[in-house]
């Protein structure tokens, strides 16, 4: 379950943009702010009350399973809880379910690490 950063956002005007692992980012996505080998943004949904989150998720090194392997097999992509914001009673206990993937990057390899690029054909919405 994630942490509780209400004593952060609380005191800023602004909503979060987006989230990482529950914690509120006010930043326009990039990958830049992650590590891994993909990142993707992602419109998701708490499962018991519907409100919408965006979150940013990121894939670990191979030769573990990637996100865009997940995404390709099986037309979604696996979340756990939503950020912990009390958007229902049941929400941070709850899991998340993907709709869409607005945002999707890979970084490249070799001479090319460390250079992000967008990869459009993942950027879909998402079966559940």
């Amino acid at each position: 379950m994630p942490f509780d950063y209400s004593d952060i956002w609380d005191r800023i005007s602004t909503s979060p943009l987006w989230w990482f692992e529950g914690i509120p980012r006010y930043e326009p996505f990039h990958p830049k702010w992650l590590d891994g080998s993909e990142a993707a943004l992602i419109h998701s949904q708490c499962q018991m009350c519907g409100t919408d989150f965006m979150v940013g998720l990121c894939s670990p090194y191979p030769p573990h399973k990637s996100l865009s392997e997940e995404i390709e097999k099986y037309g979604t992509i696996w979340l756990s809880n939503p950020p912990k914001v009390w958007c229902c009673q049941a929400g941070p206990s709850t899991s998340s379910t993907a709709v869409q993937v607005l945002q999707f990057w890979k970084r490249g390899t070799g001479e090319e690490y460390g250079i992000w690029r967008r990869v459009p054909e993942l950027e879909k919405k998402l079966s559940f």
